[in-house]
């Protein structure tokens, strides 16, 4: 199609349907004819699962873990310097990467969250990763309802079982975020997942991501 890859970046807090949306967003890009792969952080590439992104995850994830705030954004930013080489690889080939969340999950869960200055997590950013998302889609949700949904879903993960006021600081953030995508040249939209109207929110995901695709390098 002399089309480019592009990664796409899937934010947005506990329970705002991001990982349903990127799911729904690879489904419409390969009915498009897009040749689209689907990653998560903590992780690597949907689908593979004996990595050392998902041994981090699964680290990161243990409720039987006390991890202290640095180590935790070391532990994140160290599977960042491992996704990145393989999303370039994929982008380079004219594959589009979607991935469930980037180091701007980290400026909002360790950084407003946990209160690690804000400059640290650049900087840590900076020094391994050495590719920004062409387009993050950020998804908003009101922190009472998001909690609601991550009960419904069943167990909670180390991060999901935080208190009310952590997720309401992260929530917070979240309808912030924008202004750091702007500082730092990155395109974004944003979606308030509120009132759970999905198909919508995925149409207007492809259509941006489709518009940006298709302008060639």
């Amino acid at each position: 199609m002399g089309a480019r890859g592009l990664y796409v970046v899937i934010e947005g807090p506990d329970g705002s349907g991001k990982s349903m949306q990127a799911a729904k967003i690879i489904e419409k890009l390969r009915n498009q004819g897009f040749h689209t792969v689907h990653f998560r952080e903590p992780g690597g590439e949907i689908g593979q699962e004996d990595t050392i992104g998902e041994k981090i995850r699964a680290l990161l994830q243990d409720n039987n873990n006390r991890i202290l705030p640095m180590c935790e954004l070391a532990l994140f930013t160290a599977n960042r310097a491992q996704l990145i080489e393989q999303i370039k690889d994929y982008i380079n080939k004219g594959t589009t990467v979607v991935c469930e969340r980037s180091f701007l999950s980290s400026i909002v869960y360790q950084g407003y969250g946990r209160g690690i200055d804000i400059d640290i997590i650049l900087q840590a950013t900076h020094l391994f990763v050495d590719k920004l998302p062409d387009l993050v889609v950020i998804y908003n949700v009101d922190a009472h309802c998001g909690n609601s949904r991550v009960a419904k879903r069943g167990e909670k993960d180390r991060i999901e079982n935080e208190g009310f006021s952590f997720h309401a600081r992260v929530g917070q953030m979240y309808k912030c975020l924008g202004k750091v995508c702007e500082q730092l040249g990155i395109p974004y939209i944003q979606l308030n997942t509120d009132e759970q109207k999905w198909e919508k929110y995925v149409e207007k995901a492809v259509r941006e991501i489709t518009k940006k695709i298709q302008i060639k390098p």
